[in-house]
């Protein structure tokens, strides 16, 4: 019989769906040894959400060093952070049991000068829960986009809701009503059957986040067939070459241009070797045992 490990997973201190997708995930595809507890002084090993605070992070892990305990890096974010620079984030992860990232932090480091101190990386994107999202039979694609979010110049929301108004389409918008025009249906707060109905209806799905990201949601479009658009930015292209379109991170006038010429064109249909690709790659359960397989 294994020996039980206690696990503590730190919460981001800023509210987030798609962590909220990861940690739901860690504890659904956990191993019968990982026992999660309510107080971090208890475990053994502590899994912290990484998006911005370095002082933050640096603070509890040289806590959790001093009671003996181990921890783990998920880093979501690195050149929108305080601190951009990877050399000010080595000293995190070396003494982390694995640093997982989307981001190739591996590349950073070369880029940034750091020091090449050996440091234990797990590069894997974020996962889809393929029992839940799928594409229906027959999708009625009425709706020209998905956008979700709340930041109308990071995730180009303005941008996208200019250049469907154009082409005289009608969109999605995921959050907080914005004054984005008639043309834009909101809905906040959906269960994963309605996420399931939206993305089902729409022919793209918005991923274009400025400076860096993963954007989960084009992932699990994908999935029902909706086709992703993201900024040609290697954070992206690595894990969604062939399945989105880009286009470049430029001025916002220049973004709705490209966005209207796509628009007209029309998204390629999503095929089915698509949509197997994308389940292979974005599957929450091998993403998730590779994780804890390198923690214990």
């Amino acid at each position: 019989m294994e020996k039980t490990v206690k696990v503590y997973v730190l919460p981001p201190d800023i509210p987030s769906w798609a962590i909220s997708r990861v940690m739901d995930a860690l504890v659904k595809y956990a191993p019968p040894q990982v026992e999660f507890v309510p107080d971090m002084n208890k475990a053994q090993l502590i899994v912290l959400n990484v998006i911005g605070r370095r002082d933050m992070m640096m603070r509890a892990t040289n806590r959790a060093i001093k009671r003996g305990q181990k921890y783990a890096v998920i880093q979501y974010v690195l050149k929108s952070t305080q601190k951009p620079d990877a050399n000010e984030w080595l000293p995190l992860w070396v003494d982390a049991v694995v640093v997982w990232s989307y981001l190739d932090l591996k590349e950073a480091v070369k880029q940034d000068g750091a020091s090449l101190t050996p440091w234990q990386f797990y590069h894997q994107p974020l996962g889809v829960d393929t029992e839940v999202f799928h594409m229906a039979k027959r999708p009625r694609r009425k709706n020209i986009i998905l956008t979700a979010g709340s930041s109308m110049w990071v995730e180009s929301i303005r941008e996208i809701a200019t250049a469907a108004k154009r082409v005289g389409k009608p969109m999605i918008h995921l959050g907080d009503m914005q004054p984005l025009g008639d043309h834009v249906k909101h809905y906040k707060d959906v269960d994963d059957a309605k996420l399931v109905e939206l993305y089902n209806s729409c022919e793209f799905v918005s991923g274009l986040r400025r400076i860096e990201g993963f954007e989960l949601c084009c992932a699990e479009g994908i999935i029902c067939g909706a086709r992703p658009v993201m900024f040609e930015k290697s954070h992206y292209t690595h894990w969604f070459k062939g399945l989105a379109e880009f286009i470049p991170e430029g001025p916002r006038s220049e973004v709705i241009d490209n966005l209207e010429a796509l628009f007209r064109r029309g998204t390629r249909p999503v095929l089915a070797n698509e949509r197997e690709w994308a389940t292979f790659l974005f599957n929450w359960k091998s993403i998730i045992e590779g994780f804890w397989s390198r923690c214990l």
